[in-house]
């Protein structure tokens, strides 16, 4: 019988962050592992049960029709308990932003028996904001983590690991991966986007993708699309993502004045063919952890404009830029102007590869981490 676990905090199943590097790192180890996934709001795309089927293993949905939000988080934290409990895991993976959030799944998990753990860290500030009472928090939950035998720390750089843990002792780093071969440009991948998006040859096709919320910066971005659309070329500007802010950006195009060179195109599974529509793709962050995307981006030999608030350790290609926020919406739109034309063609991903960029090396580690709990 294959060892039991079960993967929390990634329940956007290949869309989006932290969700796709969990759901692709462990696509290989279903062969030695049944690795369930946790998921604490309704799962979107119902393909997602067929193909977590297909790997032997299960989502666990945990869901709440409670209106009052007390009621519906101590109505989640009862199904979480039961899922913990009934499953019979050999080890929980926890997916985290900051040391708190970690430790609340720990806790529950502990209460019933489980007492092997992998904690991954993912970003180098908590999207929860960093408000003191959060700090104290955290730094409590690190102080948890140190009294834990049965912990493994996993972090997707050295910053991100900093932020998590304190330290980098004791840390393994697993690089965001992904599965190169599905991102080697093709010009005619690149037409049929376009095509299906009735853009034109000529048009500069700048993009984002991530979520609408603070850290991704989206009003900067609609500032930025404001100064593109008053040069002499044209442009338009491919969003893929959703979030809580998604209607106040499409408010704010409107009233910009900028929404007829945007295209919204939500979530989508397809990033891969999307990114070779790119002239160019930014990432203007607050804050990142590490930031999956940049990846992907530059294995399409895509030209990257990014805020310097990204780890220098997301550059593999010579067209990856690093601009600081406080230079402005102007300098950035001449930026992206000048670095339109600068497509790489990469005839192979060796500096991806020795970079640990392949998510078969990814695996390998996390199969490793695994076996040596268990």
């Amino acid at each position: 019988m294959k060892p039991k676990i079960l993967m929390t905090g990634a329940e956007n199943f290949g869309r989006g962050g932290r969700s796709v590097i969990a759901w692709n790192l462990t696509d290989s180890l279903s062969r030695d592992f049944q690795i369930d996934f946790l998921s604490r709001h309704q799962v979107e795309d119902e393909n997602y049960f067929q193909k977590i089927a297909s790997r032997g293993a299960e989502i666990k949905v945990i869901h709440s029709n409670k209106k009052l939000i007390f009621f519906e988080r101590f109505a989640k934290l009862r199904q979480m308990y039961k899922i913990l409990s009934s499953g019979k895991y050999d080890i929980v993976h926890i997916n985290a932003d900051d040391a708190w959030e970690a430790s609340k799944i720990i806790l529950i998990a502990r209460f019933v028996g489980i007492k092997n753990f992998v904690i991954h860290g993912h970003s180098t500030l908590s999207p929860k904001g960093e408000y003191l009472w959060r700090k104290i928090l955290n730094y409590l939950a690190k102080r948890y983590f140190s009294k834990l035998r049965k912990l493994q720390k996993v972090a997707c750089s050295l910053e991100a690991a900093n932020y998590l843990f304190g330290t980098e002792a004791d840390v393994t780093i697993i690089e965001n991966g992904i599965k190169l071969s599905d991102y080697r440009f093709q010009n005619s991948i690149r037409k049929e986007v376009r095509q299906d998006l009735n853009i034109s040859d000529a048009t500069v096709v700048v993009g984002t993708i991530g979520r609408f919320v603070e850290e991704k910066n989206p009003f900067f971005i609609l500032d930025i699309i404001e100064k593109l659309v008053q040069k002499d070329r044209e442009f338009h500007f491919l969003w893929v993502g959703e979030g809580p802010l998604k209607n106040e950006v499409e408010k704010k195009a409107i009233e910009k004045n900028v929404a007829d060179s945007i295209t919204f195109l939500g979530n989508r599974s397809d990033v891969n063919r999307l990114l070779q529509s790119f002239d160019v793709f930014i990432l203007p962050s607050i804050n990142e952890g590490f930031g999956i995307v940049n990846i992907e981006a530059q294995a399409t030999g895509c030209p990257c404009l990014v805020s310097d608030n990204i780890p220098d350790v997301a550059k593999v290609n010579n067209n990856f830029y690093f601009l600081p926020l406080s230079l402005g919406a102007d300098i950035w739109s001449d930026k992206i102007e000048n670095i339109s034309n600068q497509r790489q063609s990469l005839e192979n991903f060796n500096e991806f590869s020795s970079s640990g960029f392949d998510i078969s090396q990814g695996a390998l580690k996390l199969k490793s981490i695994y076996q040596k709990l268990l």
